[in-house]
């Protein structure tokens, strides 16, 4: 996840043809802030190599440059380089320990590393430093259902599901599955229908109601993975890994170990290195070998 926020606006004036006057309307910024500038908008068109050599440059003229720690850090995990990624997320944190967003990304690469409750610790900071900040909130429920704590991973999805409204139907998906794993899978279902019920009439979150349908039964799995390429707020890797992730976890719920194993490695194998599917994935497969 980039720090995207903060410069969208001087961006696109500063990337496109020179206008008489500009430099009148546009802050004026660093030539590290304008490599960052750059690579982020690399990064949002799934150019992560060309993204990556922007935070290189950025890094190269401002050594201490935090933003471009990590952007370069987020995009090397989400090329699968772990250990580069984190050696850019340690050198953000050790110029500044309480930048949130830093110690959230630094969060779900401990999980892709098998160090949850390391996790869970950026994580603690990040929620401490600003309570409505999302993505801690569902990455620490992520961390909590990969140690199999039902009560806390719950409660930390609900909050999710009330600070990103834009998601509350994605994040219940989870809590569905959190209750099946808990052995309540009525009320899990009955919890689930009532929130899906209440964003179709509002016809929102086309992606939370593809999930939800199928994990209600309303579509079936063929159905479902075959809508596994599609077009939306992810990646296409994040989107194939999120569908079979889910359609795995329901097989898990019905006690299909096999087949759950078989869709899971199609979810972890799609290297969709920062969604949470591709960390579970991982994780229920080497729980399912640990059980056999």
């Amino acid at each position: 996840m980039l720090d995207l926020h903060r410069r969208l606006a001087w961006l696109l004036a500063i990337l496109t043809l020179p206008i008489a006057g500009a430099s009148c309307l546009v802050p004026r910024i660093s030539e590290a802030e304008l490599h960052v500038a750059r690579g982020e908008l690399e990064f949002k068109r799934g150019n992560y190599s060309a993204a990556e050599l922007q935070f290189s440059e950025a890094l190269q003229v401002d050594a201490d440059c935090v933003l471009a720690y990590n952007d370069r850090g987020a995009t090397r995990h989400q090329r699968g380089n772990l250990d580069g990624a984190k050696a850019d997320f340690d050198q953000a944190i050790g110029r500044d320990p309480d930048h949130v967003v830093v110690l959230v990304n630094r969060g779900m690469l401990l999980l892709d590393l098998g160090q949850p409750q390391r996790a869970i610790s950026d994580l603690n900071r990040a929620i401490e430093r600003n309570p409505n900040y999302g993505n801690a909130w569902m990455l620490r429920a992520i961390a909590r259902y990969v140690q199999r704590d039902w009560p806390l991973a719950t409660a930390d999805f609900r909050r999710y599901s009330e600070i990103a409204g834009w998601e509350r139907l994605y994040a219940r998906c989870w809590m569905f599955l959190v209750g099946c794993r808990q052995g309540r899978r009525r009320g899990a279902e009955d919890d689930l229908r009532r929130v899906l019920a209440e964003v179709r009439d509002q016809k929102k979150e086309p992606l939370g109601v593809e999930i939800a349908s199928f994990l209600l039964g309303e579509t079936s799995e063929s159905t479902f993975l075959a809508s596994a390429v599609g077009v939306d707020c992810f990646s296409p890797a994040a989107r194939k890994s999120t569908f079979y992730f889910f359609a795995g976890a329901k097989r898990l719920i019905g006690e299909d170990p096999d087949a759950a194993a078989s869709l899971l490695r199609v979810a972890a194998e799609a290297k969709a290195w920062t969604a949470p599917s591709h960390t579970l994935s991982r994780w229920e497969l080497e729980e399912l070998e640990r059980t056999r």
